[in-house]
């Protein structure tokens, strides 16, 4: 069941970011990008959304080249604005009602948190998430444009970081919202083809791994490849 109270305040948020042109370089990459994926489903998709965890993925950080003042705009929409003591990494609350956080991609080996300079915050650096930037789609909901990965990148992208999940409780989580995401797919010629396109793409060390989770979690995906 999701929350009304935390989706109306999702769609604030993205109205905002839509007023501040930041919707055309931000993509909705958490549990809540599975909210969006009712335009690919046609019936019985109910996501499994239980989490005030709002992440976006900041795109391209050389892009753009002027300011968009967002730390002020949230302030002035009852949000608080918190920077992590140790590394600066920014994140903004509204009440006990939603998190948000912006992640940007890991490019080299060292760096681990990055300046997003048209924000004026630092985001956490995370890896594995070429896949999802690079299979993201534009929407229309309620008004709203923004981006989410495509449910088949987004399916491929939660088997890969399995293992890496340190709390049980959201690697349990991850291959029930998999499951119930695959059998949609199942059904989505698009989305079957762009799921078989995405896993011959993946490198040797990927796709051993993939098989493996899916070993291990019990996924069926044998209908799919």
């Amino acid at each position: 069941m999701i929350d009304k109270i935390q989706e109306d305040c999702l769609f604030e948020v993205l109205g905002l970011f839509q007023e501040l042109g930041l919707n055309k370089h931000v993509a909705l990459i958490g549990s809540w990008a599975e909210y969006f994926y009712d335009e690919y489903f046609e019936k019985d998709y109910y996501p499994e959304i239980a989490t005030r965890d709002i992440d976006f993925l900041y795109r391209n950080l050389r892009v753009p080249d002027f300011k968009i003042p967002l730390i002020s705009t949230l302030k002035d929409h009852g949000f608080i604005y918190s920077e992590n003591p140790m590394t600066r990494v920014a994140k903004f609350y509204k009440s006990n009602i939603i998190e948000l956080e912006f992640l940007t991609r890991v490019i080299g080996q060292d760096q681990i948190n990055y300046d997003i300079k048209s924000l004026g915050i630092t985001s956490e650096g995370i890896r594995d998430l070429n896949l999802l930037n690079k299979y993201c789609v534009e929407i229309q909901k309620r008004g709203i444009s923004l981006f989410v990965p495509q449910p088949a990148a987004y399916v491929v992208h939660k088997i890969l970081i399995n293992n890496k999940r340190l709390k049980q409780n959201k690697a349990d989580k991850d291959m029930r919202s998999v499951r119930n995401l695959l059998e949609q797919i199942k059904g989505n010629s698009h989305q079957r083809i762009l799921f078989q396109q995405i896993i011959s793409h993946l490198s040797k060390k990927e796709r051993i791994k993939f098989d493996l989770i899916c070993i291990q979690k019990n996924l069926d995906v044998s209908s799919l490849l």
